[in-house]
């Protein structure tokens, strides 16, 4: 009996040692849990605060997402390691080719893209193309190159921005198609040779519809005239003739010939079509008079009664307008 007693008080003594043991294992088991759920709340209302960000808002708009897809397509595209080595081909897309009717669309404020919830592409924006056209080297190069050694005074940037909104306004009252704009910039330059046809000596008026009172109509120049110390450079705008008169003269108000444009003069009408226009034709001799000015050509009469025999040298401006 006494050593069941003993027992006893063995296994009670260990049961109360063993209690106190656990009692304290789970007061810092549960300090512990307290202090995780303190943390995770602190984690939740950090993530709260940066979602509800404006930064991190801002970013999650389309139109943002949108540049920043453009800028992306750019990005290099990094190949895997392998056993022998691999190319990775980065075509840059063509969007020259349909730039036109991309910018005839143009809206503000700009079309946003189509995003899903984890932020995969759908569709892009017109952000997207502005962007990744920013990527390309020639835009680059134009956009850096418009930086100085030096800081600009006052005065200097009001030049630029008078420069660039003054073109704006220009361009506003204008209608011209793309060729007419590539000729305005070489003429401009003074490079590329002749870009319009009426400037051009290699398209030059003819003669046409010469009255038997005219012995002949000849441009004057060195290579039709034996011993004219001038060459011949024809144009629609500016040609010299040498006229004869046959023997018996040529009466007053006689259309002695016909002057043809080697280009018929036309221009960019509403809309952007071409229309057929008449220029303005002066005569360098008061004893002819110009008439029936068209699109492609004019008449030249006579002032008054010519001579038979006489020679005329006389040039036709013509004024595009």
């Amino acid at each position: 009996m006494e050593n069941n007693n003993k027992l006893e008080g063995l296994l009670l003594g260990a049961a109360t040692a063993a209690a106190v043991g656990f009692a304290r294992t789970d007061d810092e088991t549960q300090r512990r849990l307290r202090h995780t759920r303190e943390d995770v709340r602190d984690v939740q209302r950090d993530l709260r605060d940066l979602t509800n960000h404006g930064a991190i808002q801002r970013l999650l708009m389309s139109v943002v997402q949108d540049a920043i897809a453009g800028l992306s397509i750019a990005n290099p595209m990094i190949a895997n390691p392998t056993l022998t080595p691999s190319a990775v081909a980065q075509a840059r897309p063509d969007l020259a080719s349909s730039m036109e009717a991309a910018v005839a669309e143009l809206n503000f404020p700009p079309k946003a893209g189509n995003y899903t919830a984890n932020g995969y592409i759908e569709s892009i924006g017109e952000l997207t193309q502005l962007f990744t056209v920013l990527t390309f080297e020639e835009e680059r190069a134009f956009l850096q190159g418009l930086a100085m050694d030096k800081q600009p005074t006052a005065g200097q940037k009001l030049q630029a921005y008078y420069a660039a909104n003054s073109l704006m306004t220009a361009l506003y009252g204008l209608n011209l198609t793309w060729q007419q704009y590539l000729d305005a910039w070489r003429r401009l330059f003074g490079v590329g040779g002749v870009t319009d046809d009426h400037r051009s000596p290699l398209k030059p008026p003819r003669i046409v519809g010469i009255d038997p009172t005219i012995a002949s109509v000849v441009a004057l120049g060195s290579t039709d005239v034996n011993g004219y110390p001038y060459a011949t450079y024809n144009t629609d705008y500016a040609s010299k003739w040498r006229i004869t008169v046959s023997g018996p003269g040529s009466p007053a108000s006689t259309n002695m010939f016909t002057v043809q444009f080697g280009t018929e003069f036309r221009m960019a009408g509403p809309g952007g079509a071409l229309q057929s226009y008449q220029p303005v034709v002066i005569s360098q001799d008061t004893k002819l008079n110009i008439t029936a000015v068209t699109s492609s050509g004019f008449t030249v009469k006579t002032t008054y009664g010519l001579n038979g025999g006489m020679v005329i040298d006389c040039g036709f401006a013509t004024v595009a307008g």
